[in-house]
Formats: C-alpha cells, sequence, structure tokens
C-alpha cells in the first residue's frame, strides 16, 4: 500500500462519524444522513482547497508589468483544481502509480521526457501527461520519489538513474525533464551534482511547473525536511541558487544545448507569488499562465501544449518514424497563454 492510499482509507473509516452528524445532529434521516457521510469527505477536501486559494489571493502583491486578473479568474482556477485534486487524490495517485507506460505513436519525437513529481506526490501524478505526450510520439517514463520526507538533494541519484536509463533507451543526445513543483528542485539538485562530479548531466531540456524556486509560505506546513527546505527565504534555496549547479546550468543553457523553462502560474494555490517560481538564472526562460491551480498545471492539455513547443524547440523539431506507426505528421496545436 502507498502512502497516498491513507487519505481515502482515513475517509472510509470516518463515514460513520459522518452517518452520525448526519442523523443525529442535523437530524437527517437514514438514507439522507448516508449521502451526507459520502459527500462530507469530498466536501471537506474542496473546502480545504479552496483556504488555499483564499491565502494566495490575499498573498498577492502588485509586481511590475503583473496582472493577476480579475476575481472570476481566481474563481475558475479554484473549480479546475478542486476537480483535478479530488482526481489526484482519490483515485490516480492512491490506485494508479504504477500504471503502464504506454507507447510512443507516430513518429518519435526527441527528446524523451522523464516526468519527475512533487511533494507528497507519486508517479500516478502523471498518467495524463504520460498518455498526451505518447501519443504525440515522445517517449515517455515517470518515477516515484522515496522517501517522502527526505532532504530534496537525495532525490538526485534516483532522477540520474532514470536520465540514464531512459537516455540509453532512445539513444538521444539528452533527455528532457519536466517537473512538478518540488521535483524542480529535485532536478536543478541533480544539475548540481553532476558539477560536483564533473559529469554531464545528459538533458536537453528543462521545465518547471509550479516549482518554488524562492520557496513558499505554505511549506511551513508541511513536514519533513524537503518541506523544511521549500519555505520562503530558506538558506538551502539560497545555497542551491549560488551553488556550481546553478552556473553549470547557465552555461550550458547559453551553450544552446541545454533548453531551461519555467512555467508559473498567476492563480497558483500553493506557491501564492508567481515571481516566487520563476528560476533566476539569465538563460532560463519564464512563461506565466493564469487560471491553472497548483495541480492542474501537471495535467491541463494548454500546459502539455505549451511543454511540447518548448522541446521542439530544443530538438529542432526533429522526428523520428517509428517502423511500426503511421506517419503522419503531428499537428501543431495554439493555445492561449
Amino acid at each position: 500500500m502507498n502512502r497516498q492510499q491513507l487519505l481515502p482509507l482515513v475517509q472510509v473509516l470516518t463515514l460513520p462519524l459522518y452517518w452520525l452528524a448526519g442523523h443525529w445532529l442535523l437530524g437527517l434521516g437514514p438514507a439522507a444522513a448516508g449521502l451526507f457521510a459520502i459527500a462530507s469527505p469530498f466536501a471537506v477536501h474542496v473546502l480545504v482547497v479552496g483556504i488555499g486559494f483564499i491565502v494566495s489571493f490575499r498573498n498577492q502583491h502588485e509586481e511590475p508589468g503583473f496582472r493577476h486578473g480579475r476575481r472570476r479568474d481566481w474563481v475558475v482556477a479554484y473549480l479546475r483544481e478542486a476537480a483535478e485534486s479530488l482526481r489526484q487524490f482519490y483515485w490516480l495517485m492512491p490506485f494508479r502509480e504504477g500504471f503502464k507506460l504506454p507507447e510512443p505513436a507516430g513518429p518519435i519525437r526527441q527528446p524523451p521526457i522523464v516526468l519527475i513529481h512533487g511533494y507528497g506526490c507519486n508517479r500516478g501524478l502523471w498518467l495524463p501527461a504520460a498518455r498526451w505526450f505518447s501519443r504525440r510520439g515522445y517517449r515517455v517514463s515517470a518515477i516515484s520519489l522515496h522517501p517522502q520526507h527526505c532532504p530534496i538533494e537525495r532525490y538526485a541519484e534516483a532522477i540520474a538513474g532514470e536520465v540514464a536509463r531512459a537516455d540509453a533507451a532512445a539513444g538521444s543526445a539528452g533527455v528532457a525533464l519536466v517537473c512538478h513543483s518540488m521535483g524542480g528542485l529535485a532536478a536543478r539538485a541533480y544539475l548540481q551534482q553532476c558539477a560536483q562530479e564533473g559529469q554531464d548531466p545528459r538533458l536537453a531540456a528543462l521545465v518547471t511547473l509550479g516549482t518554488p524556486h524562492r520557496g513558499t509560505h505554505l511549506a511551513r506546513f508541511g513536514l519533513g525536511e524537503n518541506a523544511r527546505q521549500m519555505r520562503y527565504g530558506a538558506s538551502w534555496l539560497d545555497e542551491l541558487g549560488s551553488s556550481g549547479g546553478a552556473a553549470a546550468a547557465t552555461s550550458a543553457a547559453q551553450a544552446g544545448w541545454l533548453r531551461i523553462t519555467t512555467i508559473a502560474s498567476m492563480h497558483d494555490n500553493i506557491v501564492s507569488r508567481p515571481l516566487e517560481q520563476r528560476l533566476r538564472l539569465p538563460a532560463a526562460r519564464a512563461i506565466f499562465v493564469r487560471r491553472q491551480g497548483h495541480m492542474s498545471l501537471a495535467t491541463s492539455p494548454r500546459i502539455f501544449r505549451i511543454i511540447d513547443r518548448v522541446l521542439q524547440r530544443s530538438s529542432g523539431g526533429a522526428a523520428t518514424p517509428s517502423p511500426a506507426a503511421s506517419t503522419q505528421p503531428v499537428g501543431a496545436v495554439r493555445s492561449r497563454q
């Protein structure tokens, strides 16, 4: 049993308490109290998600050239995030962590993609992304980072192993890391480790989604050393930013073989300030989107289309025909930013 199954299990165990609350405290009949008990755990989850949006909304501050959008944008982001969060925490991560990676369809596109999840998640988060990118010809892999609450730099070894495996399997000239939230910091720790050991990180692109590159205030409520490292103003983040890994990433990007892109939402309910998600390196490109919550950044087709364009620029649009697949080109999809 993985750790993400604990939440559904706890909710099932508390159903009798919800039923008693509905029946005895609210005076509902047995059938109505049963419906109340079933709906209540999901309602509480949606309420918690809403609190995150309220905190983020109140935590905004004006930045030159930034418009955080109307309240309607926040409402849309909240509704999307509530639905996606329920799907993730009650289905994909608890029960689909071991999903089988889909085979790429059509002409094989470069570079191969390694998906890295964030804090408190597992590879089940990436099932929608794996299906989307494989349908467009990408070789996709995803890993779960263990243990769940260790220092972030300890994940570098697992990332190194998966990058080596994906690169060798594809026979490519580098791998793209697509990282959600804390996964982006783990990828930077991997770059730091490679720089310290004088090794080639074998990366063609690094894309981060909602990563707290400058920390997040909500990390103070998290458990474990990795949560402490992600707190706003944490010294670990300063050390990561001033390390040899940052210098190596900058020089690699300036040399043209590593494209660094940060995708940040103006309406993120976890990393509340958009500029906290921006990687402050001279060669890093920042893309800001609207109406996306924290989890939905990793599952939105709109975001996938942006990543697709980034990766095609990093590879020059090259694609290798698959002998067992159709040779029809994959059409470009335009998305609003």
